[in-house]
């Protein structure tokens, strides 16, 4: 956790230049490894926007629980290389868990080199097990299988 070093060492290195640019970007991964993941995400913004920085950023903002600015970052990174595989799986990841199913099956579709609509098809025939599964439930059980849910609103007018 002491940067001591690290800051005599770039004393001398003009900022911007490549030399100063990986030692931030070592910064930022040392922040992110140390579970520092605020500070991680100051370096890694601060940086000129390239895929693993982008990737990076996406992972340090994600672990802080900003979701949507990772996603942010994580379609940024991946638009720059449309086969940077830990963009596009980070993304796909964080869009599922949002619940944004539409989302992760486009991610899916890149991240698998998918021909056109092949991820749809993926997801559809995932739920169809799952409704032939329930379908044979019901079938077990001799009778229909429905949720038990009782309304909680107000109550409509006569």
């Amino acid at each position: 956790r002491n940067y001591k070093a690290s800051n005599l060492a770039l004393e001398n290195v003009p900022p911007g230049s490549r030399e100063y640019l990986q030692a931030q970007f070592l910064r930022g991964l040392n922040h992110y490894r140390l579970g520092e993941f605020s500070a991680a995400s100051k370096v890694f913004a601060a940086l000129p926007p390239t895929y693993d920085v982008l990737v990076n950023l996406g992972g340090s903002l994600a672990a802080q629980g900003d979701g949507a600015q990772a996603l942010l970052a994580w379609s940024r990174a991946s638009s720059q290389d449309p086969l940077g595989s830990d963009a596009v799986f980070d993304a796909g990841y964080w869009s599922l868990i949002r619940g944004d199913i539409e989302a992760a099956i486009r991610y899916l579709e890149r991240f698998m080199k998918l021909e056109g609509r092949d991820g749809e098809a993926m997801f559809l025939l995932g739920r169809t097990v799952g409704w032939i599964a329930h379908a044979i439930e019901q079938a077990s059980h001799g009778a229909l299988i429905r949720p038990r849910a009782r309304y909680t609103g107000p109550r409509s007018a006569p």
